[in-house]
């Protein structure tokens, strides 16, 4: 068993004997790249495909879709890449995400925008893939957050990179790590990606099914008739077709000036906004508040078990249908209710408002707009096909069973993912640490 001591760095914690810590500035340099310009500065300038911020993610470099931009021939020589370099992104929500350029890689012509810092080994003692982990064990660790001020925009600085307390390996056990956390990372990167890709089939499935059902029935043997429209296809000769203004009041959230953020409180009864509407059901994990005198100012936004409320802007696609524990709350202003008459099946009109068809519809409405929206109008005047109040609770239950089950298979699939994510990221610091040896 390999010999400990105390790195005399709490989030380090013990390391190997023969190992001590440095500081970054002392293996690497670090080049931040160049400010976007739109026109070139002299008669020289060549425009370049350039990597950015958006282009880097952990162990990732992407190349599809690079921008353009002028640079000098001076320029083209400072911020040069080759294979090896480590990419580290600069700021914002992706800051201390590093990459390294594959060996291999023709990278003639392409340059870096100051979004990222390139980062090189100033010897052949220093590998930048093992740089590379070391780093990415730091953001998810949340040191980058630590020290970047995450009250503005965080900035992962040269400075605060050139600062970072690396533990030091001879060269050999450095790129013994990296071999090592290569095919180990490889491995659960694949196993992931599978989950993802099954995860993507299963939602499809799900939505192809509900589509399906609430515009088909699960009585393929019945007489058919044409709905008379394109998205809908045929439908079962005894369905209705019904304009949604005449089935239930649709009522649009309290206008800005009726309800301002400024009435927000820590406490009190829950206002659903855009962020809260998901697909089918109200997340309640980043709810705002408003006081008793709010509610009762706005008594006409107060919601009921089965009301359905949609994005009036931004994510239209998206609705969600009122349960009892969410009785009692506050419709919010970017909001638009649809509270169905009490004869209909509300779950069943939760998923016909799912289907995919009503989707692309609605898609339809805001296009060229800057911002998806929709209005009162709009809502009433959607087509609602109608089955009989019977069919409309066999349909309702039939999707709730095998909906739960698609939703219990995805939860056990998310749940893999976020074990194997959990694992690499406990592996990665066990081994560039020396806690794991390799």
């Amino acid at each position: 068993m390999r010999k400990m001591k105390d790195s005399g760095i709490a989030w380090i914690g013990e390391i190997p004997e023969e190992c001590d810590i440095m500081r970054t500035s002392r293996a690497y340099s670090s080049v931040l790249g160049k400010m976007v310009c739109s026109s070139p500065a002299t008669p020289a300038d060549e425009k370049l495909s350039y990597i950015c911020a958006k282009d880097v993610h952990f162990d990732n470099v992407d190349f599809s879709d690079l921008k353009m931009m002028w640079f000098s021939p001076k320029e083209q020589e400072l911020y040069s890449l080759a294979a090896g370099d480590l990419l580290v992104v600069e700021g914002g929500a992706g800051a201390g995400g590093a990459a390294t350029i594959p060996s291999g890689t023709d990278v003639h012509g392409i340059c870096f925008q100051n979004s990222l810092h390139r980062i090189r080994a100033t010897s052949d003692a220093y590998d930048t893939r093992y740089l590379m982990y070391y780093i990415g064990m730091l953001v998810q660790g949340d040191y980058v957050d630590y020290v970047c001020n995450k009250a503005t925009i965080p900035h992962f600085t040269k400075d605060k990179i050139m600062s970072i307390p690396l533990v030091r390996w001879p060269i050999e056990q450095q790129r013994a790590i990296v071999t090592f956390l290569d095919a180990k990372c490889s491995a659960m990167n694949e196993a992931i990606r599978k989950a993802e890709r099954l995860i993507e089939k299963m939602d499809a499935f799900k939505q192809s099914l509900i589509t399906e059902t609430v515009t088909k029935g699960l009585h393929p043997e019945v007489a058919r008739k044409d709905s008379g429209v394109e998205w809908i296809g045929e439908i079962p000769a005894s369905w209705k077709m019904e304009r949604l203004k005449f089935l239930a009041e649709v009522k649009t959230g309290p206008f800005g000036t009726q309800l301002k953020a400024t009435e927000y409180v820590a406490e009190g009864t829950p206002c659903i906004n855009v962020k809260n509407i998901g697909y089918g059901s109200i997340k309640s994990d980043d709810l705002d508040f408003v006081p008793p005198s709010v509610v009762k100012r706005l008594n006409e936004h107060i919601l009921r078990p089965g009301d359905i409320v949609f994005a009036r802007k931004g994510s239209i696609d998206k609705h969600a249908i009122t349960t009892e524990s969410e009785s009692g709350w506050l419709q919010g202003s970017d909001c638009i209710r649809v509270r169905l008459q009490a004869d209909l099946d509300h779950n069943f009109f939760n998923y016909y408002l799912a289907n995919s068809g009503l989707k692309y519809y609605l898609a339809s409405l805001s296009n060229g707009a800057t911002m998806a929206s929709l209005n009162g109008a709009m809502i009433e005047d959607l087509l609602i096909l109608l089955p009989t109040a019977v069919e409309q609770r066999e349909i309702a239950s039939f999707l709730d069973t095998k909906c739960a089950a698609i939703d219990a298979d995805i939860a056990k699939r998310r749940a893999l993912m976020e074990r194997l994510s959990a694992y690499k990221r406990s592996l990665i610091y066990e081994v560039v640490t020396g806690k794991r040896e390799v």
